[in-house]
């Protein structure tokens, strides 16, 4: 129970990295499609940590989805 947690640098990355390998067809889970659920799935956190930590990797994958809030807004 006494797990390390990552600073929010580290985490950006292990996102970053799940991202990719989603994208390139490598994923650990067997994830095919990229979304916000299944990037969190792949890195081990929450969708909730994503939405509320990490809002630029969130918006980078709605973008990858093209369901930009910005496109969505304007």
């Amino acid at each position: 129970m006494s797990e390390k947690r990552l600073s929010n640098d580290e985490r950006g990355k292990q996102l970053r990295l799940a991202i990719s390998r989603i994208t390139r067809g490598r994923a650990r889970t067997k994830e095919t499609k990229l979304s916000i659920a299944s990037v969190a799935r792949e890195a081990g956190v929450s969708t909730a940590l994503i939405h509320n930590y990490h809002s630029d990797i969130a918006e980078e994958i709605r973008d990858a989805m093209g369901r930009s809030s910005r496109a969505q807004r304007d």
